[in-house]
């Protein structure tokens, strides 16, 4: 009997081992789902993150484009009102008509290369000649900013109105 016991205790020994075990092994699953839950959550929380900063950032790129082309709207626009152009006649221009003129005062903010588009007519004529001032950089004078008007205006130099119709930035 004595023997049989000991079987007994030796079985219910490895059963308790085999709970144990598979008790152990069990906890061990159940860590290992924890943590992959976790690494997925972290994963996801970067993302999230990394897709909050892509929105922030383009947010703020096109604010800085808005604010941009705003500024250089006001700055076009401000340049159109305030560009004076006359017609003038230079020595040793051969008796052509010229566009010449100045920028506005104070000139607007913005460090922008332009071309002035404007139109040259005589008084009562509907004739009227396009033309664009390349680079105008405001200095009046056949010593400064002068663009040929060309054909050359039935009137007298000083009758010539040239008024500007457009700017454009960045002289392309």
């Amino acid at each position: 009997m004595a023997e049989s016991q000991r079987a007994e205790q030796r079985r219910a020994r490895e059963a308790d081992g085999a709970r144990e075990l598979a008790a152990e092994q069990a906890r061990g699953r159940e860590l290992e789902r924890q943590r992959l839950a976790a690494d997925q959550l972290e994963k996801q929380e970067r993302a999230r993150k990394a897709a909050e900063e892509r929105n922030q950032e383009a947010r703020e790129k096109a604010q800085r484009l808005a604010a941009e082309d705003r500024g250089k709207r006001e700055f076009r626009d401000a340049m159109i009102r305030g560009i004076r152009l006359a017609a003038t006649k230079c020595p040793d221009g051969e008796g052509h008509y010229y566009a010449t003129g100045l920028l506005p005062k104070p000139k607007p903010k913005g460090g922008y290369c332009i071309d002035v588009h404007y139109e040259a007519s005589c008084p009562g004529s509907r004739n009227v000649v396009t033309g664009v001032a390349t680079k105008f950089i405001g200095l009046n004078g056949c010593f400064g900013d002068t663009y040929k008007i060309d054909p050359k205006p039935a009137c007298d130099v000083k009758a010539v109105a040239i008024r500007v119709t457009d700017v454009t930035l960045d002289c392309n």
